[in-house]
């Protein structure tokens, strides 16, 4: 019984295709890992696939970012996770940030950071909903618009924006940059236009399993807050990808801000499970 590194992303799909499809949704974070995977240069590090085998069975996993910084745990029981802490250990794994299922994250980050005499910068409760049927508000003339390259300025506001919402945004201007021009490239951003031609909220879709779509980057600015704008664009939104053949959509949030958890939930979107995310700071 022992985790180990699967060699590339197709080895961890067969190890794990079951639970992958079993519960879509719940690991959307996992499947977003496989669709990086053969996009990402080879010259620069690539997520790490890990899975717990007990005798003939795989019964875990987790995922470790590029930079071996960033883990993500899969559901797991504790101790697995404890022989994760081992594996990581002997691999001189250097840990900045830890996200999984709510219970085992706790424990994963209690052990973790006494053992390595670490402190927590921040912390997140996070909710994960999920939504198979809309309920559409009304949209009082406002439509939903996939960013192109006319949108450009627009969506690089929109998400400079929405970095300014974190205590320290992560991206510099160059990046912001890049990323908007990604999100239009892929076609994964959209915006909510209102009747008289201004672009006012937006969102993407950040990652696919073969039938949910995850939802994310959701943003309205401050003065354009309070008129149902970001119900409106996530509604429709989750409406197109269920229309163009999804059977859910899912998405992350805040537990502690009940204004967004609200507002998906009048929409239809229903909490499927709860997590932790923390940064982690030396001593």
């Amino acid at each position: 019984m022992s985790w180990s590194t699967c060699q590339n992303a197709a080895e961890f799909v067969r190890q794990r295709q079951a639970e992958l499809h079993r519960h879509e949704s719940k690991n959307c974070l996992a499947w977003g890992a496989i669709e990086r995977w053969e996009s990402t240069p080879a010259d620069t590090p690539k997520v790490r696939f890990l899975t717990y085998k007990a005798e003939a069975d795989v019964t875990a996993h987790a995922l470790l970012s590029g930079d071996e910084e960033h883990l993500i745990l899969g559901a797991m029981h504790p101790y697995e996770a404890e022989q994760l802490i081992e594996f990581l250990n002997r691999n001189g794994v250097r840990l900045r940030t830890i996200e999984g299922p709510q219970a085992i994250a706790a424990q994963f980050l209690s052990d973790w950071t006494s053992a390595h005499e670490l402190s927590v910068e921040q912390r997140m409760r996070q909710g994960l909903y999920e939504l198979c049927s809309v309920t559409l508000p009304d949209t009082q003339g406002g439509t939903l618009v996939q960013a192109s390259e006319s949108h450009h300025k627009d969506l690089y506001a929109l998400i400079h924006g929405f970095l300014n919402t974190f205590d320290e945004p992560w991206m510099t201007p160059a990046q912001i940059d890049a990323r908007a021009q990604r999100f239009i490239e892929e076609r994964r951003a959209y915006l909510w236009q209102i009747p008289s031609g201004e672009l006012v909220s937006l969102a993407a879709v950040v990652r696919e399993t073969p039938n949910t779509a995850s939802i994310s980057w959701v943003f309205t600015p401050p003065k354009r807050r309070r008129k149902g704008y970001a119900g409106c664009l996530v509604g429709s939104l989750s409406q197109a990808q269920l229309d163009a053949g999804k059977s859910a959509c899912n998405l992350h949030t805040d537990l502690d801000n009940p204004t967004s958890n609200a507002i998906y939930q009048r929409l239809g979107y229903r909490i499927i499970a709860r997590s932790l995310r923390a940064q982690l700071n030396d001593n």
